[in-house]
């Protein structure tokens, strides 16, 4: 049945042919359980299991010292296997070492279409700086850009405070990427705090970011909402629109001339600005 199957490990990686064994000897990948693999994108092969009630091709496996097994390669299956209700499945035995196992599983879970934005800049990074894999050759087996695969590993630039926040359902990849505009500021655990509790778009992210660096705090209440002030104190306005009228004359270089009188209860401030062109 399985004659035709390409292992793709080197030969003297083998230590067993394909063998069936009971489906409770065989444990999960350990170096999965960091990452979220959504059981519900299984569907599809739980009923093709299901159906013909049997796996197209075995699972990787190394054995551990109490006669069990460890899946190297193959959790999506293993786990699909599991829901359909295999009772035995088919497994060849590797030689494999701890550290190779943990490579297998982040080269198979970047293979996963709807893994996490953030999860997958992970792998990379693990591949790259743990495995000493070359960025071109991840990109060759992904089948990326390297210029996307660096794109990814520069969202973890963002500080640890928030990565467990940058998983969340209402964070996007590209939310991430305006987060990286707060640069070394303090203000990302409150901004994606905001993110979250508003469920802002990208685009308002953005311009929510933007007023943040504008002002350089993190107002609490929303941008889309400017603040209203009630004053009473007429003098204060006054006050407030002269110094606002200075630095335009300041800024521009244009004389404007103030008058300010009191005309019963009221105070009327009269700006009088030329409109004479100069030669």
């Amino acid at each position: 049945m399985y004659k035709d199957f390409d292992v793709q490990v080197k030969g003297d990686k083998v230590l067993a042919n394909i063998i069936n064994v009971d489906i409770n000897n065989v444990l999960p990948n350990p170096y999965f359980a960091g990452f979220t693999v959504s059981e519900h994108n299984l569907h599809s092969e739980v009923e093709r299991i299901s159906s013909t009630g049997a796996l197209l091709n075995p699972i990787l496996v190394v054995e551990t010292s109490n006669n069990c097994y460890i899946v190297a390669s193959g959790e999506r299956m293993y786990r699909a296997a599991r829901m359909a209700g295999l009772k035995t499945i088919p497994i060849i035995v590797l030689d494999y070492t701890p550290e190779e196992v943990e490579q297998s599983a982040l080269l198979e879970l970047l293979q996963i279409r709807e893994l996490h934005f953030f999860q997958e800049a992970r792998c990379y990074s693990q591949l790259i700086n743990d495995h000493k894999i070359p960025i071109q050759d991840i990109a060759q087996n992904v089948q990326k850009a390297v210029s996307t695969i660096e794109g990814k590993i520069q969202l973890l630039n963002l500080p640890e405070s928030i990565w467990d926040k940058l998983e969340s359902p209402a964070i996007k990849e590209g939310h991430a990427r305006a987060l990286l505009r707060l640069g070394n500021t303090d203000f990302h655990n409150a901004v994606i705090e905001r993110i979250i509790e508003k469920n802002y778009t990208v685009k308002q992210t953005e311009e929510f970011i933007a007023d943040v660096l504008s002002k350089g705090r993190v107002d609490i209440t929303d941008p889309k909402q400017p603040l209203r002030f009630v004053i009473k104190d007429a003098r204060i306005i006054m006050n407030t629109l002269k110094k606002a009228i200075a630095d335009v004359q300041k800024n521009i270089g244009v004389e404007v001339d103030m008058k300010e009188e009191q005309i019963g209860d009221d105070l009327v401030l009269t700006m009088r600005v030329s409109n004479k062109k100069g030669k």
